[in-house]
Formats: structure tokens, C-alpha cells, sequence
């Protein structure tokens, strides 16, 4: 016959396995013909915190968040602003693009020569060939954003990713304008804010792009 402390025991571990179960403090004691304030009893003995007794987890809270993705499938080019001097651009390049260039080239993209551009366009509606001055610098396959640095401030900048073809630049996708900060105390007249003009599709998209987007990809 058992003893009443080894019955005691045999209870604990019932309730314990129900909770298990996900059972709610009143499904056990109506499971196992108890009182609601019995089961919380035996329950607070083995954790002497009461109010966390029937606290459940919070799926929102232990779900792991998903990842943002690294690519949206989406051919475009940004510019942003870092700082006075300091300007910061991503890209992605979609598949279909690739595939036009490497026809285009009869080349894997892998192996295409590409190039990152940023032009100086203050005060200039830039048609792609007019710009006080341009810095580029060609980067590996993989390479997806670039940092220039030591640019000027209260300046207009565009930049263009494109590629080399026997030493000549073809431009594929180019950023909307974005105006550098100024880096010195204002006077009493002085703009607080550049204005950067409007800016049209057309302006953005570089000029050979619609006779090169004819070829086909398949």
C-alpha cells in the first residue's frame, strides 16, 4: 500500500504532466477532482512565485523574427547622404539585367567589368555628359553599395552604376539627385535647406537604356 507521501508525490507529478499538456490550472483540478487552490498550492511549492504560475509564453515574444531579405527583386539605384562630405549608395541589379548584359557583351555577368560613378550635377539638369566633374572606382562582383568620401559640401550629386566595354563606360541604372549639407555656419540670409529640383523618370534613366533593353534575354 502507499504511503500518504508518496500519493502526495504521484499527485505532484500528475499536475506536473498535465501542465505539460498546456491543461489550465482549472482543467487539472477538474481532471483530477481537485480544488482550483489545491492545484495552485502544489504548484507554488515547486515555484515560489506565485504570479508566474499560470503565465503562458508569449509566442510574439519567442518567435524568432524573420530576417529582412538582402534583395527585393527590384532594378534600382539609391543615393543617400552620410554627412557634408559623406555619401552612401546600394544598388541591385536584377537577373533580367544581367542577362541583357551578358548577351550584350557575350560575356558571364561575373566577369563584366563594373563601375561605380558619382557626378557633381549642382545646378545642372544632367543629361548624362554634363557635370562639373565625376569620381568612379570599379568594384568586384558580390558588391552591392560604396561610400564616397571626401566630396563637397553643398553640392548635387548623382551616381550611376554601370560597366566597361573596351574601355568605354555604359551606364545601367542612375540615382535620383541628392544634395550635400552645408558644413559652415549659415549667414543671417542664407538658405537652412538646398532645394533639389524635381526630378522626372526620364532624367534618371541613363539614355542608352532604351535601345539596349530591346535585346532579348531568352
Amino acid at each position: 500500500m502507499k504511503s500518504r507521501r508518496e500519493g502526495l508525490d504521484a499527485m505532484d507529478v500528475d499536475i506536473q504532466e498535465l501542465r505539460k499538456k498546456k491543461f489550465t490550472i482549472e482543467q487539472i483540478a477538474d481532471h483530477l477532482g481537485m480544488t482550483v487552490g489545491q492545484i495552485k498550492y502544489r504548484l507554488y511549492k515547486k515555484n515560489p512565485f506565485p504570479q508566474a504560475v499560470d503565465k503562458q509564453p508569449n509566442p510574439s515574444v519567442s518567435r524568432k523574427k524573420p530576417a529582412l531579405p538582402n534583395y527585393y527583386g527590384e532594378q534600382e539605384i539609391v543615393l543617400m547622404v552620410q554627412g557634408p562630405t559623406v555619401l552612401f549608395t546600394y544598388w541591385e541589379v536584377t537577373w533580367p539585367l544581367m542577362s541583357l548584359v551578358s548577351d550584350f557583351l557575350g560575356a558571364a555577368y561575373e566577369h563584366v567589368t563594373k563601375v561605380i560613378r558619382i557626378y557633381d550635377v549642382t545646378d545642372i539638369w544632367f543629361d548624362g555628359t554634363n557635370h562639373h566633374g565625376y569620381q568612379e572606382a570599379m568594384f568586384e562582383d558580390g558588391t552591392d553599395n560604396w561610400f564616397f568620401h571626401n566630396m563637397t559640401p553643398n553640392r548635387t550629386y548623382i551616381t550611376e552604376m554601370g560597366i566597361l566595354r573596351d574601355n568605354h563606360y555604359i551606364p545601367l541604372m542612375r540615382s535620383k539627385p541628392k544634395a550635400t549639407p552645408n558644413n559652415q555656419e549659415a549667414g543671417e540670409f542664407s538658405r537652412l535647406v538646398e532645394v533639389t529640383p524635381s526630378v522626372s523618370s526620364e532624367r534618371t534613366k541613363p539614355r542608352w537604356f532604351e535601345n539596349f533593353s530591346t535585346y532579348s534575354i531568352y
